[in-house]
């Protein structure tokens, strides 16, 4: 971010929402080009430790390791690249609520990306969905699944 853009996030909303996505975006492309064998779950786990660290957390923590595939689980139902889009508004969100709040546009651009999630999850299906985008990672927790229960 360059040091104006850094100073008017600071007195604008719109600039910093941009800058905030913008920047989610950017770390998931690059997860990509680094490490391509993995899937847009990992990808999108590595985002929000990126952002967990940036706020003074320890993103080598097992428990914060958990949490990142806990709390991007429904974004990787997501197709790639827009789930690291929808995962950065809820970043966003959760960072700033007034910013969405204020944003008809962010909001329904959500609403939209995360529509069919909700429906999948509502039917039932959302492990279907997940297995779309990420069948490795499906095919693991199907396996932990049977051989627990």
């Amino acid at each position: 971010m360059s040091v104006f853009r850094a100073i008017a996030s600071m007195f604008s909303d719109r600039i910093l929402a941009e800058e905030t996505i913008r920047k989610q975006e950017e770390v998931y492309e690059g997860q990509k080009r680094l490490y391509p064998e993995l899937e847009p779950h990992d990808h999108l786990a590595q985002v929000w430790l990126s952002r967990m660290a940036a706020a003074g957390h320890d993103p080598h923590d097992s428990t914060m390791q958990m949490l990142a595939y806990t709390e991007t689980m429904q974004f990787a139902c997501v197709p790639p690249p827009k789930c690291a889009r929808a995962l950065a508004l809820f970043i966003l969100y959760k960072e700033n609520e007034r910013v969405i709040e204020g944003s008809v546009e962010y909001q329904e651009e959500f609403e939209k990306l995360m529509s069919p999630v909700m429906k999948a999850d509502e039917k039932g299906r959302m492990l279907e969905l997940y297995a779309k985008y990420n069948p490795k990672r499906a095919a693991q927790m199907k396996q932990e699944d049977e051989a627990g229960g």
